[in-house]
């Protein structure tokens, strides 16, 4: 007889999985094909808003953002503290508000618009598909030392935009990043369409 106990095998089946729809969140069964487009969108002593790339997949795009922050010569500690904290899109949950917080926005080459707000961790779906372009705000993460911070996160647009010219729009009052926009051609996020690959298909 062994020493230690038989462990107990639940004999319950593991619930359906539900696929997240496809407006939510990017298809984790496709790699994506990346498109330099880069920019400085916002920046003040301090803190930066860039745009690293755009992720193409099928049926939308991702675009992956990342904010900068650089600790100045006359910052106190919990001013420094302070801005990172800024800088993550959670912060609104813990407060209770999401006022201030990174906003960002897509104007397509049809004319319609989608906006998204702070991080979508309680994204309310009911399955039904909308009307309309949707625009995802989704966290990530960051890292850094005592004095430089990088915190990145992306934005799923779906469906994949049609042939012209994009409008990037974002604020972020809480950093003093007024409303601002760059254009960007969907030529290249079309072109790139085509070389999507499944990750599982033989």
């Amino acid at each position: 007889m062994s020493f230690f106990p038989e462990v107990e095998r639940s004999a319950e089946r593991r619930p359906a999985r539900v696929e997240t729809p496809i407006w939510v969140s990017p298809p984790e069964n496709e790699l994506p094909v990346p498109v330099p487009v880069t920019a400085v969108l916002a920046r003040r002593p301090g803190a930066a808003l860039c745009l690293r790339r755009i992720d193409v997949y099928r049926a939308g795009c991702v675009f992956a953002f990342s904010v900068r922050a650089s600790r100045q010569a006359d910052m106190t500690d919990e001013q420094w503290f302070e801005l990172m904290d800024t800088l993550q899109p959670h912060r609104p949950f813990r407060r209770g508000t999401a006022e201030g917080s990174l906003r960002v926005g897509v104007e397509l080459p049809d004319g319609s618009k989608a906006i998204g707000g702070v991080v979508a961790h309680r994204y309310p779906f009911d399955g039904a598909e909308p009307q309309g372009p949707q625009l995802t705000l989704r966290g990530g993460g960051g890292g850094g030392s005592d004095e430089n911070y990088d915190y990145r996160m992306n934005a799923w647009l779906w469906p994949a935009p049609q042939a012209g010219s994009l409008r990037l729009v974002y604020d972020w009052a809480a950093l003093r990043f007024n409303e601002g926009s760059i254009t960007i051609q969907t030529t290249p996020l079309i072109t790139a369409q085509e070389h999507v690959r499944s990750i599982w298909a033989q």
